[in-house]
């Protein structure tokens, strides 16, 4: 496990990791973004039961979203597969995002510009990102550790007859959904497949990132073993929460 002065590690009521980093980090961002935009609400992952109370999510429809560590069980645990990301949200779309990955294969950066061109920092050098294509010979897949076999072989079936190749698809697994969406930004993968409970600040900073190259990030349903495409997923306050979805690069999750 990570350790330092002062390093503080507890469970929060769903049995995850936070740690006092993670809430430092939350504090920082929040009095930051009130600072310079004192109009604009602030959503955080770890004072959203707090800022519940306060009723600041019926000020207005347009808010940053805020998760200070993506991935805290391998931050907690002294690992690189963690990062930080913001976002901007307008109505039910996320508008902007940065994912900062610090220390993830020698620290990524990833943000929107004020002309809307998404940069991609990686050891010292800056790359204007276009729109993105399939990765190769095989699709790429990432997912959670979590995700039960089950579930993994139906989708990869499902995966297999809607793409209408023969291309092998190989997965990888990776801890922090933000990597999962940087991954297919970066062009490494093709498809991010989310079937575990997670909250907008997990997705919106990458689903805002994606869509601005022209990718898709689509909720989807599994009724009885048959999957089935909804609609774009949506920012929606009513309690932050998000479906199972799927986000590509590419045009493999257009309905057909």
């Amino acid at each position: 496990m990570r350790k330092g002065d002062g390093f503080v590690v507890s469970r929060k009521s769903d049995n995850s990791f936070v740690s006092n980093a993670d809430i430092a980090i939350g504090d920082f961002l929040t009095n930051s973004l009130r600072v310079e935009f004192p109009d604009i609400a602030v959503i955080c992952e770890e004072n959203f039961v707090e800022q519940q109370r306060e009723n600041l999510f019926q000020v207005s429809d347009l808010y940053w979203s805020i998760d200070p560590i993506d991935g805290t069980s391998s931050f907690v645990n002294g690992g690189d597969d963690f990062a930080v990301s913001v976002a901007l949200i307008k109505g039910n779309k996320a508008i902007f995002g940065i994912m900062h990955a610090p220390l993830f294969e020698g620290g990524k950066t990833v943000y929107m510009n004020h002309n809307q061109q998404v940069i991609l920092v990686s050891a010292n050098q800056e790359k204007h990102l276009q729109n993105l294509s399939m990765c190769g010979e095989a699709i790429i897949l990432v997912t959670s550790h979590r995700i039960k076999d089950n579930d993994l072989q139906l989708c990869l079936s499902w995966l297999q007859s809607v793409t209408n190749t023969t291309q092998p698809i190989v997965v990888e697994k990776i801890n922090s959904a933000v990597l999962k969406f940087l991954r297919v930004i970066e062009g490494k993968a093709d498809i991010y497949l989310n079937l575990r409970p997670s909250m907008q600040w997990d997705s919106a900073a990458g689903q805002a990132l994606l869509e601005n190259l022209s990718g898709l990030v689509v909720a989807i349903s599994n009724n009885d073993g048959q999957i089935s495409l909804l609609d774009s997923l949506s920012c929606s306050k009513n309690d932050f929460s998000n479906p199972p979805f799927i986000a590509t690069n590419s045009k493999i999750c257009q309905k057909k």
